[in-house]
């Protein structure tokens, strides 16, 4: 299982280093060029007393529109990295090394879940506070001190609420990989002809999703048990999470689907995938 963990780790440290330095250096020079350019020329966007502006008055403007894009952007990326990493080697020729080797269908969806979880929470993370880095920019000065405590205060003076945050991203993702593994096992085992594989791919993923739509209005209306786990946030993180209730039917219902795509996922991939 390590072996098999540190395989998938290495195989993508790469692509994702490569795209956290380029995010990086692009949030970076359009950051500091708003603050060293000010209300000149070359200005981004205005904050005016009634809130956030849209006025872009120049090259930093768009540079900040194309940084709340690249940061959005390389979440997304991260699901698409987080489903190819199972992808590639079920469809790829690697996949006659990975589905020869002593371990189990379990072994390798475990594997393969925890790798893109790992790089899911660190592209999230880094995005996430690039995009409050962005924000607070346009209405905060570095001088005077300003940016630093305001930024502080965003991130960590607000801990829970952003733990909060990213474990409700982090549950979607997880549902998300693991109706998309399954879709791919279910289109691998079954379907020869690799043209029909993508369609059956994302004709089951859709039919998860809307199964699971379904089953989680009828438990939210007959079975409206509830609770706010915003109660266990800090007063001043409240305000960021009003309203948010989780039923306890919908939540065992989560965990159960999600265990039984993974088992299932790990089930074809163990009698009914050939190499």
């Amino acid at each position: 299982m390590n072996k098999l963990l540190k395989y998938e780790i290495k195989d993508i440290w790469k692509t994702v280093a490569t795209g956290l330095i380029i995010l990086t250096i692009l949030n970076v020079l359009v950051f500091l060029s708003y603050q060293l350019v000010g209300e000149g020329m070359f200005s981004g966007l205005k904050v005016t007393e009634s809130g956030f502006g849209v006025q872009i008055k120049g090259v930093v403007g768009l540079g900040m529109i194309l940084c709340y894009l690249a940061d959005i952007s390389m979440v997304i990326l991260a699901f698409i990295f987080g489903i190819n990493i199972f992808r590639k080697d079920l469809y790829g020729d690697t996949g006659v090394m990975l589905l020869t080797v002593p371990r189990t269908g379990m072994q390798i969806v475990s594997a393969k879940l925890l790798t893109a979880l790992l790089q899911f929470v660190i592209i999230f993370e880094i995005s996430a506070y690039f995009l409050v880095m962005q924000t607070i920019g346009i209405s905060k000065s570095i001088k005077s001190g300003e940016f630093t405590a305001a930024f502080w205060d965003a991130t960590f003076g607000k801990l829970d609420a952003w733990m909060f945050f990213t474990v409700i991203f982090v549950l979607i993702f997880i549902w998300v990989i693991a109706a998309s593994y399954l879709a791919i096992a279910f289109s691998k085992s079954f379907f020869r002809k690799k043209n029909l594989r993508w369609l059956i791919t994302i004709g089951v993923f859709a039919g998860l999703a809307v199964i699971d739509t379904v089953v989680e209005r009828l438990l939210e209306k007959h079975v409206p048990i509830s609770f706010d786990p915003t109660l266990l946030l800090q007063n001043s993180s409240r305000a960021l999470t009003e309203g948010f209730q989780i039923g306890y039917a919908t939540l065992v219902f989560e965990a159960l689907i999600i265990a039984a795509m993974l088992l299932g996922t790990a089930y074809l991939l163990d009698r009914k995938v050939e190499i």
